[in-house]
Parts: C-alpha cells; sequence; structure tokens
C-alpha cells in the first residue's frame, strides 16, 4: 500500500478518488481512515485531525468545541465512565449491537483521532 511506503503524498491524491467512486460509508472508510494517517505521519496533527471532524460532521456527529467548557465535556466523559464501571457484565452484555453503517464508521473515525489528541495537546501547550 502506499501508506506502508511511505507515499503519503500519493495518498492526498488517490483517496479523494476512492471516496468519490465510493458507494458506501463502508466503501469510503479504509481511505478515510487511510488520509488521516498519511496527514498525520507528516507531522501535520491538526490537519488530521480537521479532516476527521469534517467527515465526522458529514456522518451528522457534528463536534462543535465552541458550546461547552473542557471542564464540562470531562464531566460527561467521567460520568459516562462512572455509568459503565457500574454495570455487571450481564448488563453490559444486555446492550445492543450497533448497527448503523454511519455510526460504525463515525466510531472508527474518532478511535483514529483518539491517537492523535495527545500528541495535538502537546503541540497547543
Amino acid at each position: 500500500s502506499l501508506y506502508s511506503i511511505g507515499q503519503f503524498s500519493e495518498i492526498g491524491l488517490a483517496a479523494p478518488k476512492v471516496i468519490m467512486s465510493a458507494k458506501s460509508i463502508g466503501d469510503k472508510l479504509p481511505a478515510y481512515l487511510t488520509l488521516i494517517k498519511a496527514v498525520a505521519a507528516q507531522k501535520k496533527v491538526a490537519e488530521a485531525m480537521q479532516i476527521g471532524l469534517k467527515i465526522l460532521d458529514e456522518l451528522g456527529e457534528s463536534f462543535s468545541t465552541s458550546s461547552k467548557t473542557k471542564e464540562e465535556l470531562l464531566g460527561i466523559v467521567f460520568h459516562t465512565k462512572r455509568q459503565i464501571e457500574g454495570m455487571t457484565k450481564d448488563q453490559f452484555m444486555e446492550w445492543k449491537t450497533m448497527e448503523k453503517p454511519d455510526k460504525i464508521a463515525a466510531m472508527k473515525i474518532l478511535i483514529e483521532l483518539l491517537a492523535y489528541v495527545d500528541f495535538l495537546e502537546e503541540v497547543l501547550v
């Protein structure tokens, strides 16, 4: 693959073509993820994050940074974490499996972006 041999600029040219010709989000997702990784690998982490956030917005998952403070967001994260930690294994296993392709794609994009959050925070601080 172009990514494995370090042809990052070529990925920037090829990925949009794949994305435009893809029929479903499942077909687009590998190109999206590879594009984000390739941009980040060029030490353009902020740009990779912007690409990922734009994709999430297109998937209907908008992440506005102006609506909540960092403290409010951390509060939400810790509240959710406490709820999950308080669950038994059986309660957790009763949850319905996610089946919506757009939501699954959004989760995969988010997982990829999380890899860069700490790095970006170090650069910005």
